[in-house]
């Protein structure tokens, strides 16, 4: 699972920024419902129930805050840069995870 969008809980003032703190926080809250009902379905399976997804779930994340409005950017280096940023971060935890 590869996740980009910021959990630092931190946004700007105005109309876009509590735009994208809505968008945030809920599209927070939504990933930390799956992965509950994850871990839940992991815990059936293991004490010999069905599970709600009828096996066990291994989740690997790949996380980064991304240091550019995804939105609002008009600077094209600016999203070369973090998405070399991105494959950087993709790589070293490929590197550490699977081996």
């Amino acid at each position: 699972m590869i996740w980009t969008t910021s959990q630092r809980g931190q946004w700007r003032n105005g109309f876009v920024g509590n735009f994208f703190g809505i968008f945030e926080a809920t599209t927070n809250n939504a990933y930390k419902q799956v992965l509950a009902r994850i871990a839940t379905n992991n815990a059936a399976i293991e004490s010999g129930a069905p599970g709600e997804f009828g096996r066990t779930i291994t989740v690997r994340e790949i996380k980064s805050e991304v240091a550019l409005h995804y939105l609002f950017n008009f600077k094209q280096q600016r999203f070369r840069d973090e998405v070399e940023h991105g494959v950087a971060v993709a790589r070293a935890w490929c590197d550490k995870n699977l081996k």
